[in-house]
Formats: C-alpha cells, sequence, structure tokens
C-alpha cells in the first residue's frame, strides 16, 4: 500500500465529500506506455477500489501497479 500512496495526488483522495472508505484516487503526470497518449503525462482519475480489485491480482492475475493505473485510465 505503501507504494500506491506514493502515487496518489496529496490533494485528491476520495469521490464525494465525506465519504468514509476514500477509495477513489488520483494520480498526477502518469505516463500510458500504449493508445494516443502514449509518452504523454495525463491525470488518472483513480484506480479506484474496484479497478484495483477486479482487473488486478484477484480476477486477473496483474500484480503491476503501473498497468492497473493504464487500466483504469482507459
Amino acid at each position: 500500500m505503501e507504494v500506491y500512496r506514493r502515487l496518489f495526488d496529496k490533494g485528491y483522495d476520495e469521490c464525494r465529500m465525506g465519504c468514509t472508505l476514500a477509495c477513489s484516487h488520483g494520480v498526477k503526470d502518469f505516463v500510458p506506455t500504449t493508445g494516443p497518449p502514449k509518452g504523454k503525462k495525463v491525470y488518472v482519475d483513480g484506480p479506484e477500489y474496484e479497478t484495483i480489485a477486479e482487473c488486478g491480482s484477484s480476477n486477473l492475475s496483474i500484480f503491476d501497479l503501473f498497468a492497473i493505473i493504464e487500466i483504469n485510465f482507459y
């Protein structure tokens, strides 16, 4: 979790005011490795709990943090 914590935008930590779970995050200056924005800095609205759980190690056996963030971007 510490690796994720260093990537998250410090000013964005929840999807709505008062959310007790605060599972939604943002990643500033992420550089995708595929698609039209390849090599350009983008802001990723996430990864959220659902993306991490459903597209990560639980279901797809993806353990690469940056791949999960890029999946969330698309």
